[in-house]
């Protein structure tokens, strides 16, 4: 760290190269990536939450709220009731913990899954030392349920499924997986992929058998907004048919609003909460809906038209995942200035306060004039882009004790 501040015109450059240096949805070049360009409103939301921490609840009570809301939204997405859950960093994280989660429940210490299933799983297995048994995928590279049944035994803690496989997409048959894990094991559904895209070709009429809460032997499933969810990153949340497994990981904390907490973060990023409920409410179910239908239609023809028409359709489908029309430099602009963002970055000084240029404003001993081009949000002195001010929540012994 040096002993004089930075200023700020170097720093804004310096902060402009570097994201120079990335690949951005925007130019249609990110082929390989499971995530989405975030909407407008998912990234202002993200600037409004920046600063709460859900790990101690009864000082953020809105965004707690929002929280709650959020899991009901899913909950009633994936077919299940009274679940319990919370927002998570991502399917590596609701993994890590869910299986946790098992192996205390059932004081086992064996965990089976496909070799098709994400590494993460493996990562698991290592931090709660337990014994990771990978069973063959069928021609379909879908989970073998034979080989499955053969391998789940006595000390079974947990199986996982998956919903969307990280490399093709595939879909366990999770309906039989369930029956085999009913009143034996503990049944995981990793859905970071699919989670976000299963519930809405369903509803455009696109044949999907059960893989969800619907499969009575499913314990708790974990799915990603910020890869088809259209949130920023990082955005996830895991949910559980029945809460009171919790209890079986939970830890005092004694120095925190509340009494326990059953989360592996102690500290807990917010902005995914608000993000979150952004993406469900901008554009709503049916956007949602013809979005996935037009990306899954896009890809059967792709696959029909072989591997001519798959060079053809990767820019097609590019778009499709941007959930934006394609545009020119101008009209990306324009889009960026509506929003309160320019590029990938979050809104500059000069906009935040509606002004045509930008404060003075001093930077260790030197002062700096003009505007920078790009920014990020500076900590003092900085309201989100166009957003309303925030409510001070005043907390006395407010404590957010275990449901």
């Amino acid at each position: 760290m040096q002993g004089r501040g930075v200023a700020a015109k170097r720093l804004w450059r310096e902060l402009h190269e570097a994201s120079e240096d990335d690949l951005h949805f925007r130019d249609s070049r990110i082929l390989g990536s499971m995530c989405t360009e975030p909407i407008p409103i998912a990234r202002r939301a993200h600037a409004m939450f920046l600063e709460a921490n859900l790990g101690n609840p009864g000082y953020y009570k809105g965004t707690w709220r929002l929280e709650r809301e959020t899991l009901r939204m899913l909950a009633d997405l994936l077919h299940g009731k009274n679940l319990g859950g919370f927002t998570v960093s991502g399917a590596t994280e609701g993994n890590i913990t869910a299986l946790w989660m098992a192996r205390n429940t059932t004081h086992r210490k064996e965990i089976v899954a496909s070799r098709t299933a994400h590494f993460s799983v493996r990562k698991a297995a290592d931090l709660l030392g337990m014994r990771l048994v990978e069973i063959p995928h069928d021609s379909e590279y879908r989970l073998d349920v034979d080989a499955l049944r053969k391998a789940v035994g006595r000390d079974t803690a947990a199986v996982v499924a998956v919903a969307g496989t990280t490399e093709l997409g595939v879909v366990d048959p999770i309906d039989a997986i369930g029956e085999t894990c009913l009143d034996r094991a503990f049944l995981h559904i990793d859905a970071a992929f699919g989670g976000f895209v299963l519930p809405f070709l369903e509803d455009s009429g696109v044949e999907v058998p059960p893989w969800d809460f619907r499969v009575a032997g499913v314990g708790s499933l974990v799915l990603d907004a910020h890869k088809m969810g259209m949130a920023t990153i990082p955005a996830s949340h895991l949910l559980v048919r029945e809460a009171k497994h919790f209890e079986k990981i939970a830890v005092e904390s004694p120095y925190l609003t509340s009494v326990y907490q059953t989360s592996l973060l102690g500290t807990r990023n917010s902005a995914g909460v608000g993000r979150r409920v952004c993406g469900d409410a901008e554009p709503g179910s049916r956007g949602i809906r013809e979005h996935r239908r037009a990306v899954h239609e896009e890809h059967a023809g792709d696959r029909r038209a072989g591997p001519g028409g798959r060079d053809r359709a990767r820019g097609r489908a590019a778009d499709e995942h941007r959930c934006v029309p394609r545009a020119g430099r101008r009209g990306r602009a324009a889009r960026a200035r509506r929003a309160g963002v320019e590029g990938e970055h979050v809104a500059e000084p000069a906009r935040l306060a509606g002004r045509r240029h930008a404060p003075r404003h001093r930077e260790g001993r030197g002062r700096v004039r003009g505007r920078p081009r790009r920014g990020v949000q500076e900590g003092r002195g900085m309201t989100p882009s166009r957003s309303p001010p925030h409510e001070r929540i005043r907390v006395g012994a407010l404590c957010a004790r275990k449901a």
